[in-house]
C-alpha cells in the first residue's frame, strides 16, 4: 500500500480504480503538478444565485459565471500534515475570457479515517466525503455533512496550513439548506484523457453549480 490519502480511505477498494486514476490519486508527498483541460460546462446554473456566488468568489469557493468550452488548469500539491498523514491541496483555475476564477480546497484525513474536504481560501466550508469506485473504475466522491467554521487563519495557522482541525469545529448546516457535492473522476481509454464531472445540488433548488469536462493525461510542472 502506497499510503496515499485516497488509498487510506478506500482500503482494498483502491485496487478497483482504473490504473490511470490510481496513479493520479497516488501523487507523492512534497510534489506539485499541473494538468490542463477544458470544461464542457462550468459555473453557476441558477441566475438568482449569481450575486451570492460573486460575493464568495474572493474566497475561491464558488463564482457567478457560467460558460461552455472553458479552459482550465488544476494544480495539485501533495504534502503531509502535522501527524505525518497525507493531504492534497487542489487549485482549479478557470478562464472565462478576460476573467479568471479559482476554486480551491484541501483534502485530508478526518476523524475516524474519513475524508475531510476544506473548501475555499480560508477553509471556511468543511464537508465530509464518502468515497466509492464505479464499475468503470472511476473515483466517486459524495459529500455527507457540511459545517461552516472560523477561517483557518484564526483556527489553524493560516489559509495555507495543513493543520486544519480534524474535529471540524463550527456550525453544522441543516440538511434542508445544505448543498450536496458529487464528483466523479475517471479515465477515458478511447480519448486517452481524464474525465471529471462535479455537481453541487441544493435540495430546494436542484443543481446550482457544475463543472464537467476532460483534461490531458500527462502532468506538467507546477510553479
Amino acid at each position: 500500500m502506497s499510503g496515499s490519502l485516497y488509498e487510506r480511505v478506500l482500503g482494498a477498494r483502491y485496487a478497483d480504480l482504473h490504473p490511470r486514476v490510481r496513479d493520479y490519486f497516488a501523487q507523492p508527498a512534497g510534489t506539485s503538478v499541473r494538468f490542463d483541460g477544458v470544461f464542457d460546462v462550468a459555473g453557476c446554473t441558477v441566475p438568482p444565485l449569481r450575486p451570492v456566488f460573486a460575493a464568495l468568489a474572493g474566497e475561491e469557493m464558488f463564482f457567478p459565471e457560467y460558460g461552455q468550452g472553458v479552459p482550465f488548469s488544476v494544480v495539485n500539491r501533495s504534502s503531509v500534515d502535522e501527524t505525518g498523514a497525507p493531504c492534497l491541496a487542489a487549485e482549479r483555475i478557470l478562464r472565462f475570457g478576460n476573467r479568471t476564477r479559482r476554486f480551491t480546497d484541501l483534502c485530508r484525513l478526518g476523524a475516524d479515517g474519513l475524508l475531510l474536504d476544506l473548501v475555499g481560501r480560508h477553509r471556511v466550508l468543511r464537508t465530509g466525503l464518502r468515497l466509492s469506485v464505479t464499475a468503470a473504475g472511476a473515483m466517486r466522491l459524495a459529500s455527507t455533512t457540511a459545517w461552516v467554521g472560523p477561517p483557518d487563519s484564526l483556527a489553524a495557522g493560516g489559509p495555507s496550513s495543513t493543520h486544519a482541525p480534524r474535529a471540524v469545529p463550527g456550525l453544522r448546516v441543516p440538511r434542508v439548506l445544505a448543498a450536496g457535492a458529487y464528483t466523479e473522476q475517471g479515465f477515458d481509454d478511447v480519448t486517452g484523457r481524464f474525465t471529471i464531472q462535479t455537481r453541487v445540488v441544493q435540495p430546494l433548488l436542484g443543481t446550482v453549480f457544475v463543472y464537467a469536462g476532460s483534461f490531458d493525461p500527462e502532468p506538467l510542472p507546477a510553479t
